[in-house]
Parts: structure tokens; C-alpha cells; sequence
């Protein structure tokens, strides 16, 4: 049932305003992290942590990450800061 969560990064919930999109993941989480907490053995079951981000306000460098060819030098994007915390 959750096997889109087995993914690296994240999910995306699409629909019209006032749809219930924010009530969706909201409950999704509380729900995975309450089976986490009373026990459940499925290792899919583990507290949830969620970060919103509007990816449409910064570059695909500044999300994901970017490598200056330059420098040589890697830098992390806002994505890949969020999975390290």
C-alpha cells in the first residue's frame, strides 16, 4: 500500500485548492509514525518527518544539488540538506 514512500526523496500530492491535500499527508504521517511507536515490526512503518518546499521558487541546483566544474566542488541543494538532517 505505501510502497511510493520506499522511494529516496519524496512525494508530490497534486489537486485543486481545498482539496484536502495538506489533510492527506498530515494524516499519512501521524498514522506511519503511530505504527512505528506501538511497535509494528514492517520496517515501512517509521516516524515521519516533513519538509515543505516550493521547488517552482529556486533552481534545480539549489534543490537537488550542483557540481561547480569550475572548483571542482560539489554543493548540496536543499534536498539533499533535508535527507542528511
Amino acid at each position: 500500500m505505501f510502497d511510493v514512500f520506499c522511494i529516496r526523496f519524496g512525494a508530490t500530492l497534486v489537486g485543486p485548492a481545498m482539496g484536502g491535500k495538506s489533510t492527506i499527508y498530515r494524516i499519512l504521517a501521524k498514522i506511519m509514525t503511530s505504527l512505528r511507536l506501538k511497535g509494528s515490526p514492517d520496517p515501512i512503518y517509521q516516524p515521519v518527518v516533513f519538509e515543505i518546499l516550493n521547488p517552482k521558487c529556486i533552481r534545480m541546483g539549489e534543490l537537488y544539488g550542483e557540481f561547480n566544474a569550475m572548483t571542482q566542488e560539489w554543493t548540496d541543494g536543499l534536498a539533499s540538506t533535508i535527507m542528511r538532517k
